[in-house]
């Protein structure tokens, strides 16, 4: 902490002050009551307004200078937040200062080389914004982990870096460059927002599957035996067909189910008659159900194609399917709040891969590459895993009418 502390007091003291601006202050007890995306933006907000940033000198200082000041801060920013996963960082301050400083490297890169039209720190952060408020979305549609991993933020400074040396060496047009360096910052910015809201929980030995509580274990084993059960009864009835028919089926089949806009409209409602709410969910179970049906056939029909398959055994493809969903579970932290999975954005991201793995399906049985079967049967897995949460999260709201009310 110590070692962080002087880092972020040499920044202070060093040098002259970068660009001044700050976010409003928020009311952070109207915000625990109705967090979305914003929340994390709300909660830190009177700590960004007293982040001093700034030139207040706008000096036209030479844009290499500006490009190798930028790109040395995203590596600093680098290493204070990859600190904290060895328990030397310092408190929430210095990691939102981390975001700030990410955001005024990319405005002045973009002040010394290429024209900024409108107030640049104010567009920076309504970009801000609209990345936590989809991070929080991607979240509750259990996309995504609430915890922040390393490999991001390495990811999100390389990217900066590399739009930097991009324009310091002119082989690529400067507006992708510049475009490229913004997302980078605002993905890095994002991150350490995130890290400062969970900050507590960095750098401990966390494995999710070994959190999750017996209960939860069981009603997954449940769910994905339901599965399993449906989907035989289901090829029952269709019949027997030939392998790639067969395969071409239930991909056709699984595309044609429609997400229950009306259902979904119904159970992300906070107020409105509990019976409907309920009748609504079962609906929306059943077409979700549907989903997996598909999903978990698919998964078996590509095992068909590869010399050594991994779920031939309907036990295993259980076993595994229950496990990944519960990591998922506990990783975006919807045990305790099943009410808050975002049904909506779930259907949404399940149409987009579903519209790759008939593309990778496609490509699969024309090539017969085990690496492109395999690639297209994690996907198809990952959807299925994402389904059966889905599932958890509708059966747990009809188990406790609490939750069913929320």
């Amino acid at each position: 902490m110590a070692g962080l502390q002087a880092r972020s007091s040499r920044w202070a003291s060093a040098e002259s002050p970068l660009h001044a601006f700050s976010l409003p202050s928020f009311d952070t007890e109207a915000q625990t009551r109705g967090a979305r995306g914003r929340g994390w933006f709300q909660s830190f907000g009177e700590l960004w307004s007293e982040v001093a940033l700034g030139d207040p000198l706008e000096r036209h200082a030479d844009p290499g200078s500006v490009g190798i000041e930028a790109k040395q801060r995203f590596e600093l920013v680098q290493q204070e937040l990859l600190s904290l996963w060895n328990g030397s960082g310092g408190g929430r301050r210095a990691v939102v200062r981390c975001a700030a400083v990410s955001l005024e490297c990319s405005a002045r890169v973009w002040r010394a080389f290429g024209p900024v039209a409108g107030q640049r720190h104010q567009h920076l952060l309504r970009r801000l914004d609209e990345a936590l408020d989809a991070t929080e979305r991607e979240i509750r549609a259990a996309e995504l982990p609430m915890l922040v991993n390393r490999a991001t933020i390495a990811l999100a400074v390389s990217a900066a870096c590399t739009a930097i040396d991009d324009l310091l060496g002119a082989g690529v047009d400067p507006a992708v460059a510049l475009a490229t360096l913004e997302d980078a910052a605002v993905e890095l910015a994002s991150l350490a927002v995130r890290i400062a809201r969970h900050l507590s929980e960095i750098g401990g030995d966390r494995r999710a599957h070994a959190d999750q509580p017996t209960a939860l274990r069981d009603q997954l084993e449940a769910l994905a035996a339901e599965v399993s059960s449906t989907a035989h009864a289901q090829r029952s009835r269709w019949g027997q067909a030939t392998q790639e028919d067969h395969l071409g089926v239930w991909l056709s089949a699984t595309l044609s189910v429609a997400e229950p806009a009306e259902a979904v409209e119904l159970v992300s409602l906070s107020s409105g008659d509990p019976g409907l709410r309920a009748d609504a969910l079962l609906a929306l179970r059943a077409r979700w159900l549907e989903l997996a049906v598909g999903l978990w056939v698919i998964v078996q029909a590509l095992d068909d194609l590869l010399a050594v398959g991994a779920f031939g055994e309907e036990a295993r493809l259980q076993g595994i399917l229950s496990s990944r969903a519960g990591v998922v579970l506990v990783a975006c932290e919807l045990c305790p709040r099943p009410g808050a999975f975002d049904h909506r954005h779930a259907w949404d991201r399940q149409r987009e891969a579903l519209s790759g793995l008939v593309s990778g399906v496609c490509l699969a049985l024309q090539s017969c590459e085990p690496d492109a079967v395999l690639r297209s049967q994690q996907l198809a897995l990952r959807r299925l895993v994402r389904a059966l949460v889905a599932i958890w999260t509708i059966d747990e709201r009809v188990r406790s009418p609490r939750a069913l009310n929320a």
